[in-house]
This record gives C-alpha cells, structure tokens and sequence, in this order.
C-alpha cells in the first residue's frame, strides 16, 4: 500500500482537535423512516464523512496517490499501515423489524433513450425504442433490505461537544436517501457509565478489527473511514452489528 497522504484542509483541523477532552460516550441516532443498509454503519465513517464535507466546503475531494489521513474526535486506538483503528463501534439497533423492498428500472424512465428516438421521427429509418428485454436498457429490480428499530446506538472514546456538532449537520442514516430512506429525527450523546470496549460481552468484535493472520473465519473488508478504499483493506474480524443487517 502507498504511503499514507496528508491535505492541508484536514490537518488544520486535525490540529484544532489536539487537547480537547476525550471521554465514553453513547451515540444514538432515531430515524423517521426505515434504514436501507446491506452493511453495519460505522460511527467513524459518518463522522469522517461529514468532517471532510465540511473543512472542504464543497470543494470535490481531491485526487491523490493514497489513503488519506482523515482526523476525528475520537481517541485512537492503534496505528494499522499508518491509518487509524479509532475507539468506536458500529450502530447496533434496538427493537428491530425488517423488511425488504426493491428497486426498478425501466427503460420508459430513460430520458436519452426516448430522446434518441424522437430525433430521428423524421428520417427513412427511425432509431428503434430500446429493447426491454436484453441489453443496456433491460427492465430489472434489485432486492433492497429495509430496517426499523426504535433506535440506533455506537459507542466511542470521543469529544462530547464537538461529535455533537459533527452529527448536527447529518440528515439521514445508512444508504438511499433519494428514495426516502434513513431520515434523521434526532441525535443523542450521552456519557457512558460503563467502561468502553472494543468487544461485546460474548468477546464478538463491535467493529472491522484487522487481524495479522487469517484463520478462516475473517473477512477482507474496510475498517477505517474511508471503507469503500480497497486499497486499505484488510483480513477482519467482521462486526457483531453485521448480523442486524
């Protein structure tokens, strides 16, 4: 893997973060609407995503050779490959129901296609409607799980006031939330009155954790934020939350 890259943007704000107070804490997020999720949420991954949002103020994410270092208020918990394992979990629902639904596409719903047919109205040999049976422009739909829970809970070793200000710019929870799903009723942080750990009390990890060997049971996935880059990842130790999901 390529050497770990830094932006400016972000470790000004890395530096702005050096001090605060780190304590346990519980983070609970309540949704409107149902969840569409095929993987656990990360509490590290939601934070990251909007701190970036932020210290870029809409500006694209730049192109770089590398990871890059993604600063949070959260303590760390080791160094993996030169990015962070911070002290945080996963959501874990409470009180949950699932369901599941799909989504559609139709190749009436495609602008270009029907645009490329009206252009040529007028000519000996009209562009023919796209076929819906095969091809590029097929009719399909793809089963999408659905989640309700009366809430979602993380834990962490974090700031307080500034996960509190992070999360009050996050409007929706998990994926699709042009279809509707995820919506943000609130976000609740409150100081843990237990010791914070890694692990439930079955010994089950609550987050991707990297493990030196693969003993048949991991799984190669992401683990710090941002998870979708194969690039950093690694065999784990997948997540008790997964099984929720």
């Amino acid at each position: 893997m390529r050497g770990v890259v830094h932006l400016s943007d972000l470790d000004r704000y890395g530096e702005r973060l050096a001090g605060l107070q780190m304590r346990p804490l519980r983070v609970t997020a309540r949704t409107v609407t149902p969840v569409a999720s095929n993987d656990p949420v990360a509490l590290d991954a939601v934070l990251a995503w909007t701190m970036v949002v932020e210290q870029l103020e809409g500006r694209p994410f730049p192109r770089v050779e590398g990871p890059v270092w993604q600063p949070l208020p959260l303590a760390l918990d080791r160094l993996i490959d030169g990015l962070p394992l911070w002290q945080s979990t996963d959501f874990m629902p409470v009180g949950l129901a699932r369901g599941m639904s799909h989504i559609h596409r139709r190749t009436g719903d495609n602008p270009y296609a029907m645009r490329g047919l009206q252009e040529t109205l007028s000519q000996k040999r009209p562009r023919r409607y796209p076929s819906e049976l095969a091809g590029p422009y097929m009719n399909f739909r793809v089963p999408e799980r659905r989640n309700v829970a009366e809430s979602w809970s993380a834990t962490c070793v974090g700031n307080k006031a500034e996960i509190e200000r992070l999360l009050s710019y996050v409007q929706f929870f998990g994926k699709a939330p042009k279809r509707g799903c995820g919506f943000i009723f609130d976000w609740e942080v409150e100081l843990l009155d237990e010791l914070f750990s890694l692990y439930n009390e079955s010994g089950e990890p609550l987050r991707p954790i990297p493990v030196e060997w693969d003993t048949g049971v991991c799984v190669q996935q992401g683990w710090t934020p941002p998870y979708w880059l194969k690039e950093t990842w690694r065999p784990c130790l997948s997540s008790a939350a997964a099984r929720f999901v």
